[in-house]
């Protein structure tokens, strides 16, 4: 991946030191767009529980397969039930409430109004959102904003404001909800191509910082990068969730997977030079190394969901405080990878910001 791609675009002013956008400009327009979805209330995340909601919104992939998954349902409706009964099934289809159950986090039976916060919150982070899309260049940026922002835009249209304004009753026959977890499930598979595309990019900084000789690889550094990034937390969830197991058998079972999922990263890394060998072309060999990290991230999947079954259908304060874990952590993996890539591997060649943008600060 060649890191000046990210400032392709066409400039309209003159390519002076004084109005490239630097690497700090760049990474902080991001943050108005994460916070605005970050803090969005609107209910579960792609079936995931709404406690991890603020978590798996630091990812704009998440953002867009949520957004997506609830307009789809939309359109559903409209042509099951017709445009007056649409909304409501929606509502209902997000924010569920079974009547007589212990109202969960993300439910009609707990949320209030539309508080004027989050409008005060919008207001101020909008000139910065300006500032972003009147720069010059920053493809890459503009398009992870976009995501961010057009699906805030379109989880506020469809679900936040509309049970503000109108709430929802609970009802007896709420809609099936969508699978919380599993390897197939929304959630999993959306955290899945999230961790695919940090490895990416991660694997970048990692060059660009600890190997400016290129003693190493891609191949290898892409191996390093998964080894460090998964192995604490592969770690820690066979610690915490194997004695949890039903039976010896299953203890097994996650110890063989968390072999095959540390194993893979140094497999790579030792193959490295064996796959330079081979003269691959430069598309072909990215291909070849997204088609391997797509392979470890399934397998975590299938990982993730075995360690944590027992867990999950135990409930209570265990599972919180894995989901707290996992959440916190996935949280730290995505700001570390933007911090690093913008830090180490963004180029600021093709970029320029107009004089006026100096007065939105």
């Amino acid at each position: 991946m060649d890191p000046a791609a990210e400032a392709q675009g066409n400039t309209t002013f003159p390519a002076t030191t004084a109005n490239l956008i630097s690497w700090e400009s760049a990474l902080f327009a991001l943050i108005p767009f994460a916070f605005n979805s970050m803090t969005q209330p609107a209910g579960p995340v792609c079936g995931a529980p709404a406690a991890l909601s603020f978590f798996l919104r630091s990812s704009p992939i998440i953002c867009v397969v949520d957004a997506l998954l609830l307009l789809t349902r939309y359109l559903y409706y409209i042509h099951t039930s017709g445009r007056t009964l649409a909304q409501t099934r929606l509502l209902l289809f997000r924010f569920q409430t079974v009547p007589g159950d212990k109202p969960m986090e993300g439910s009609l039976a707990n949320r209030g109004g539309y508080p004027l916060s989050r409008i005060v919150i919008f207001l101020v982070t909008l000139s910065q959102i300006v500032k972003l899309y009147a720069y010059s260049g920053l493809v890459r940026t503009k398009i992870v904003a976009s995501m961010y922002f057009i699906s805030f835009i379109i989880v506020e249209a469809l679900v936040t404001f509309p049970q503000a304004l109108n709430p929802a009753q609970p009802a007896g026959n709420t809609p099936k909800r969508v699978r919380e977890a599993g390897p197939t499930s929304i959630s999993y598979i959306a955290i899945g191509a999230t961790n695919v595309l940090t490895v990416w990019f991660a694997t970048s900084a990692f060059q660009n910082i600890f190997d400016k000789t290129s003693c190493y690889s891609q191949s290898q550094w892409i191996g390093i990068v998964m080894l460090v990034y998964n192995g604490i937390c592969s770690l820690v969830s066979l610690l915490y969730t194997a004695p949890k197991q039903d039976s010896k058998l299953d203890i097994a079972l996650i110890v063989i997977l968390w072999l095959i999922i540390t194993g893979l990263p140094c497999a790579y890394f030792f193959s490295g030079h064996a796959l330079e060998m081979l003269n691959f072309s430069g598309p072909v060999s990215s291909g070849v190394s997204v088609l391997f990290i797509i392979l470890w991230a399934s397998l975590g999947l299938i990982f993730m969901s075995s360690t944590t079954s027992p867990i999950r259908h135990e409930g209570g304060i265990k599972l919180k405080r894995l989901n707290d874990f996992g959440g916190w952590y996935f949280l730290v993996i995505n700001l570390v990878t933007a911090f690093l890539y913008y830090r180490f591997s963004y180029s600021s060649d093709g970029t320029s910001k107009p004089a006026w943008t100096a007065y939105l600060g």
